[in-house]
């Protein structure tokens, strides 16, 4: 009768602490999406787009730079997306964004642009979310690069020249691909708001 009562003890005793083991994961799980920020799509499909406009207000940037890219100037480099058709306008300002925010990263604009880049690394492709700083650019720039055949570049103007460089999906980033072109007068016009 004792042993039965003792088999009994344990058993509820066992039950207990597996109980007490679920509740406890069931609470760190909780705690853990109550601290993950919430990311939705952006709205706004031309969001990166006014975003680094806003962010860079002396920028030239120039949607049809070349027969099917965009580039945007920004500081002392401009990120070129190439490859753009007339359905992929949006996500080819996206990618320029990206470019911008993981390549050319300066803390306080990276602070103040998180959630920004959350949301277009979010609609560019969600599963990029899981990856941190250079993994998820370029989870981003190889999913945009995959959907709509974007090809990237980092170009420098210089004394009437155009240089630029290839940009990998992944890192380094940076290629040895690229070359310089000697411009011609009113090459890009500024673009009008």
């Amino acid at each position: 009768m004792i042993a039965l009562q003792r088999t009994r003890l344990l058993r509820a005793l066992q039950q207990l602490g597996d109980a007490m083991r679920l509740l406890a994961v069931c609470a760190s799980l909780i705690a853990s999406l109550a601290t993950v920020p919430a990311v939705h799509a952006a709205p706004d499909a031309l969001q990166a787009l006014e975003t680094l406009k806003s962010d860079y207000p002396a920028a030239k940037y120039w949607p049809r730079a070349a027969e099917g890219s965009i580039e945007f100037c920004g500081g002392d480099w401009c990120q070129e997306v190439m490859g753009v058709g007339a359905k992929s306008s949006a996500e080819a300002w996206d990618a320029a964004f990206v470019l911008f925010y993981f390549l050319d990263p300066d803390a306080g604009y990276t602070k103040r642009r998180q959630d920004t880049a959350q949301r277009i690394v979010a609609r560019a492709a969600k599963h990029c979310l899981l990856r941190a700083g250079d993994l998820r650019a370029s989870c981003a720039l190889d999913s945009l690069q995959k959907k709509f055949g974007f090809k990237y570049r980092r170009v420098q103007y210089d004394v009437g020249y155009r240089c630029h460089s290839e940009i990998a999906v992944a890192p380094p980033f940076f290629t040895r691909n690229g070359g310089c072109t000697r411009m011609q007068k009113d090459t890009f016009p500024q673009h009008a708001d």
